[in-house]
């Protein structure tokens, strides 16, 4: 990444108070294009395959008027309610659910689409919950990619040994030393440190912390990973002809 390959990460020293970390330039802008693209294809590509599924009509049923302009592939951040007051639905979910956006879809297929929705909050869904939370603000405004990490790696040289520490740190974030004061007055000891492996991650609230403090092009290909080595393979199989 250009971004990362001008070691845009400094070290702030305090007289005062630890040091902290800090970035000499911000993000370029087009970053946030570039993935703000790179999310939609991804959920187009997932799209694309819900149309083919559909299209395929594997039960047999009248398609309802206009179905293409509403097919698309489901991405339920929550589990649906019902009633007044809302009660949550059963999961999983009744077979056609998905009916408005996916007719006549077989019931295998259903469940399939049904097991990887990311309010069941593990494996495939999980995975592709950022995705859902990104596409929907993609769809309306500029993703926010401006919030530059590192990792701050601390060195200790001494006659006791060599020490070695590996941090990642936020900008603004105090860079307290990872080693013990009677280290650190050795005599002769040698303290090192520095910024490396500067990246850029996604500053939106809707998503949670763990994922917040991962790389964009981490997420991006986590995503990815996902729809190649799950979803399209098992698209493969319900898209035979029945």
């Amino acid at each position: 990444m250009r971004y990362a390959a001008g070691e845009p990460g400094t070290i702030i020293p305090h007289s005062d108070s630890e040091s902290t970390l800090d970035f000499r330039a911000d993000p370029d802008l087009d970053i946030a294009i570039l993935a703000g693209e790179a999310v939609y294809q991804i959920k187009s590509a997932l799209d694309h395959l819900a149309f083919d599924l559909v299209k395929i009509n594997e039960t047999r049923i009248q398609l309802p008027l206009n179905w293409i302009r509403r097919c698309h592939f489901p991405l339920l951040l929550e589990v649906p309610v019902k009633g007044n007051p809302p009660v949550s639905e059963t999961t999983p979910l009744p077979y056609n659910y998905f009916h408005g956006s996916l007719p006549g879809i077989s019931k295998q297929a259903f469940e399939f689409i049904e097991c990887i929705q990311p309010y069941y909050r593990r494996n495939t869904g999980n995975v592709l919950r950022p995705l859902a939370q990104l596409s929907d603000i993609d769809k309306h405004s500029c993703l926010h990619i401006l919030n530059p990490q590192g990792y701050h790696t601390a060195e200790l040289t001494g006659p006791k040994g060599n020490y070695l520490s590996v941090r990642r740190a936020a900008r603004g974030d105090k860079l307290k030393s990872p080693f013990l004061a009677e280290q650190l007055d050795d005599k002769g000891a040698v303290y090192m440190e520095h910024v490396a492996h500067v990246f850029v991650s996604f500053d939106e609230g809707v998503l949670d912390k763990n994922t917040a403090a991962l790389a964009v092009d981490g997420i991006l290909q986590l995503c990815v990973n996902e729809v190649q080595g799950i979803i399209i393979p098992a698209f493969a199989e319900f898209l035979k002809n029945p």
